[in-house]
């Protein structure tokens, strides 16, 4: 087991499970801390470090012992940047990943409801608006719009679309 001892946290992750320490390493805990380390504390616990597949981690294993406050604490923006999190907090991002989502299990739902003769005689775009149609209600219930799909609301019907298979 290692010691990590008067170190100062320059950046704690948004999800609380691990703080970026002034020796430019990433410690990271199993659980999300309740009251992680504010940036500029000084810090010692114990941690384990681990491989796998060719990447070393640092897993906490002590409670973290605040010891002190730096002077002059980092700011985050000048903290090293950590890849991974490429906006997905934006809601329009978040909004076409879950459009992409839905479109993607869509199409393989309209092919196997459709043999290529029906696909053949319907054409690209017939095919195209109903799945976009399907992959809009995957869509809804995704993203939380409707948790399910009622028989007795006043929707739109698009079953009239849909081959039995499907309805």
């Amino acid at each position: 087991m290692n010691e990590v001892q008067n170190l100062t946290v320059q950046r704690v992750r948004e999800n609380n499970k691990a703080i970026l320490l002034s020796d430019g390493k990433w410690y990271s805990t199993y659980r999300a801390m309740e009251n992680p380390p504010p940036v500029g504390s000084i810090v010692s616990f114990k941690y384990l470090e681990k491989e796998y597949n060719g990447t070393i981690f640092h897993n906490i294993k002590s409670a973290i012992q605040i010891t002190g406050q730096d002077s002059k604490p980092v700011s985050p923006a000048s903290a090293p940047a950590r890849s991974g999190g490429g906006g997905h907090s934006d809601p329009v991002v978040q909004r076409s990943i879950i459009r992409q989502n839905a479109m993607r299990h869509a199409v393989p739902i309209v092919v196997a409801a459709h043999t290529d003769a029906e696909m053949h005689k319907m054409g690209p775009e017939e095919l195209t608006q109903i799945a976009i149609l399907v992959a809009s209600q995957i869509e809804d219930f995704t993203s939380g719009r409707e948790d399910a799909v009622s028989a007795s609301e006043e929707e739109p019907d698009f079953n009239d679309a849909l081959p039995a298979a499907l309805q």
